[in-house]
């Protein structure tokens, strides 16, 4: 027959008296009672003084008391319970009720005093639990006694609560470490930024353009070390424009993605503004190493953007002279045709070196540029929070799964994207614009979690890492390809109706047919490792969408926290719905 389950407190079973279990403590030993409480409306102080008395008359009814054993018996009226608790309360208040703190057939424990110590002034030292017990009229003393017993009691709770919070830590960072092995290469290293500039700075100064421009040896070595501190910041911002207009070259700007940078950092369009149109071009020629009439068919990778900053820089920052007289000046300079004479002329203006100029329009226009676009330019923020271990944990807790959707947008199995490394390039933006599609995150419920598909692109463009993973150093350049371009496994392994979608995609994205002719030449190559992104880019991809779907201007850890959960979660559980 089976045993009949315990009763809520208060609640005895009908027919039968409230029964607890006492276990009962008296210094070394412990005794187990059983005692029937009635209807368990009887208080907790009067349970205690009955198991004591129960205690005595079991220890008397098992038999004299030998002469040795004498000291160490209690006697009747030396016996008091020195505390009184239950599983969960370490103090039983001694006026609560016996069925509202503990169950029919539940355990009570009882600690009677052992001995009775004495004070300084050799009265007895009473515990919390006898002075709310048995000091009726000392209302004072038992108000202290209740408030030091609740002090205990909170202090214990929040000792529970930090093991909880430890071991729920470990959980976090064991999940977080497994995760930071898996796509380290992509974490914010700033270790080698020194090294990943001068390596930028080798292709900003291979035809010898930064000696016409930084004519001193040790200026130069001062506009390194600036844009090393900036390195990060002015990589993102490159990436952002670069994606602002829809197109395969995500990581390449043109001339009028430059213009909206200078238009933002207030130097270009407003009018107040020392720049015009012409002396723009003759910014983006000269940092490209262009003529000036082929401006609308270059385009800038980050050392020719880099450079275009440091030729604003130069032009915009110089100090001791009026606005009008700036004016001019850059008005007469824009007239003048010779890049080299453009040049000359430029070096003559203002006193201060290039890296004051560069270290102050950093700080100005640059900073405004940043400022205006806060809650779009999140990378280095994303590229912080990437390396968090909570944030880190959430991708691990759905790694396999989201693994698998990766891989279902190559065109692969999940164990033949397994067995590649997790910084080989694979995807596409036309399959990461598909992913996004199916995941829901176009879709919109209110005002703050719209994404659009520039930003989809942002994304995209900000998540490529545009480094070579096999270096010694995670910052190196990605080395060019020699001409020999790596397919995605894309549309080939699709199913039509998912080729007709990319294809589409990718022409929407594009912005139409006003492109140049080399620019649409450009757009019917394959994508190579440039336009791919890695199993590691995917994850901060994913985080980015995360932070822009729900943009804010604080990018808290705690929100990021929780916005990369819920898009990991649509992402796995509508996309492989969908498949």
């Amino acid at each position: 027959m089976p045993a009949v389950p315990a009763s809520p407190p208060g609640s005895p079973t009908k027919g039968k008296s409230l029964k607890v279990r006492a276990i009962i403590k008296y210094g070394v030993k412990t005794t187990t009672l059983t005692i029937p409480c009635g209807d368990g409306k009887k208080t907790v102080r009067w349970l205690g003084v009955v198991a004591a008395q129960r205690f005595v008359l079991d220890g008397a009814a098992r038999g004299r008391v030998r002469q040795r054993e004498r000291g160490h018996a209690p006697g009747a009226a030396q016996v008091l319970p020195r505390n009184v608790a239950t599983l969960t309360e370490q103090f039983a208040h001694p006026d609560a009720l016996v069925k509202d703190v503990v169950r029919d057939g539940g355990d009570v424990f009882i600690e009677l005093d052992a001995k009775v110590a004495l004070d300084a002034k050799n009265a007895p030292t009473r515990s919390n639990w006898q002075v709310v017990a048995f000091k009726r009229n000392d209302e004072k003393g038992r108000a202290m006694a209740l408030a030091d017993e609740y002090a205990k009691r909170e202090a214990s709770k929040a000792i529970a609560s930090m093991k909880v919070e430890m071991i729920a830590a470990a959980a976090e960072d064991k999940k977080g470490s497994r995760m930071r092995e898996l796509i380290h290469p992509q974490l914010l290293d700033t270790q080698h930024l020194g090294l990943a500039v001068e390596k930028v700075w080798g292709e900003m100064d291979r035809n010898g353009l930064m000696k016409k421009w930084i004519r001193q040896p040790r200026d130069q070595e001062r506009v390194k070390r600036c844009l090393a501190n900036h390195y990060l910041q002015l990589c993102e911002l490159f990436k952002y424009y670069g994606a602002s207009v829809g197109s395969v070259d995500q990581h390449l700007v043109e001339f009028p993605e430059f213009s909206a940078f200078a238009r933002d950092a207030g130097v270009y369009g407003g009018p107040k503004a020392p720049l015009d149109h012409a002396l723009l071009a003759e910014c983006f020629a000269e940092a490209c190493e262009q003529p000036v009439t082929h401006v609308n068919e270059a385009h800038m990778a980050l050392p020719q953007f880099l450079a275009g900053v440091v030729w604003l820089a130069e032009v915009c920052k110089h100090v001791g002279r009026s606005h009008h007289h700036q004016r001019a000046e850059l008005e007469a300079m824009a007239e003048k045709a010779n890049r080299e004479r453009s040049l000359i002329a430029r070096r003559a203006v203002g006193g201060a070196g290039v890296s004051e100029k560069l270290e102050r329009f950093l700080a100005d226009e640059v900073e405004a540029c940043v400022h205006k676009r806060a809650t779009q330019l999140i990378g280095l923020v994303a590229k912080q929070h990437l390396g968090e271990q909570r944030v880190l944990a959430r991708f691990w807790e759905r790694h396999v799964d989201l693994r698998r959707v990766f891989a279902t947008y190559l065109g692969m199995t999940p164990d033949d994207a397994k067995a590649r490394d997790a910084a080989t390039p694979l995807l596409s933006f036309a399959n990461f614009q598909l992913l996004v599609e199916d995941s829901g995150l176009l879709e919109a419920t209110g005002p703050r979690d719209e994404l659009t598909r520039r930003e989809v692109r942002r994304a995209f463009a900000g998540a490529r890492h545009e480094v070579d993973h096999e270096a010694p150093h995670p910052l190196s350049p990605k080395k060019p390809l020699g001409g020999a371009r790596r397919r995605a496994p894309a549309a080939a392994e699709q199913p039509a109706d998912r080729r007709s979608r990319a294809s589409s995609a990718s022409k929407s994205s594009r912005g139409g047919g006003s492109r140049s002719g080399e620019r649409k030449a450009r757009q019917k190559e394959e994508p190579d490792e440039f336009e791919l992104l890695s199993y590691a880019e995917f994850c901060e991809a994913v985080l980015r969408l995360a932070m822009l779907k729900w943009a804010s201007e604080g990018h808290a850890l705690d929100d990021s926290v929780t916005k990369v959960r819920d898009v990991i979660a649509m992402i796995c559980d509508r996309c492989q719905a969908g498949r």
